[in-house]
């Protein structure tokens, strides 16, 4: 196992030890040769490495459009939000415009000493897209918003929260 025992979780654990599992991450499709008709949900994780991957790929752009003009949820957690900063309705205009949106704030990325290497500010680029960004009052604390089918935690302390959201809402929309 590569990954350091001490950040592991019982879950996680378990699963990092499950042979049938990893070779199932290990040999997962790429996001261009899924179909998003066939999904109803897309969760993007976060971690710096999103600031560069996620909001200038055409691939999940498109297939988050299409979920969530299908009527599917998109969701985000922590830098993983901004893979919806330059998602457009076919009229053009943003999908976050308008919507309650957290993500990894500007405080957090100084506490993390993080200001000077990222590409960009998330919480700023959310503003600038029209999003209505809100932040949890003490950072590094589980923070959630749900606008509709759009939800979003602000860091890593929310993943678990953003997931019981999006399985409240799937369960809304499927009734």
């Amino acid at each position: 196992m590569s990954v350091s025992e001490n950040i592991l979780d019982e879950v996680t654990r378990k699963h990092y030890e499950d042979e049938g599992f990893m070779n199932k991450l290990n040999s997962s499709l790429k996001l261009g040769e899924l179909n998003p008709e066939d999904y109803k949900v897309i969760y993007f994780a976060g971690g710096h490495g999103t600031m560069w991957d996620f909001p200038d790929s055409s691939e999940i752009q498109n297939m988050s459009k299409t979920i969530y003009e299908n009527g599917g949820i998109l969701s985000a957690i922590c830098h993983g939000v901004g893979a919806l900063l330059k998602i457009k309705y076919k009229n053009g205009e943003l999908v976050i415009n308008g919507k309650e949106v957290t993500g990894y704030s500007n405080t957090e990325e100084e506490l993390a000493n993080a200001m000077n290497k990222i590409p960009f500010q998330l919480e700023e680029e959310l503003k600038k897209a029209g999003a209505k960004y809100t932040k949890a009052l003490n950072p590094f604390v589980s923070y959630t918003k749900v606008d509709g089918t759009i939800i979003t935690g602000q860091n890593p302390q929310s993943t678990e929260e953003v997931a019981e959201k999006v399985l409240d809402v799937l369960n809304m929309i499927e009734k």
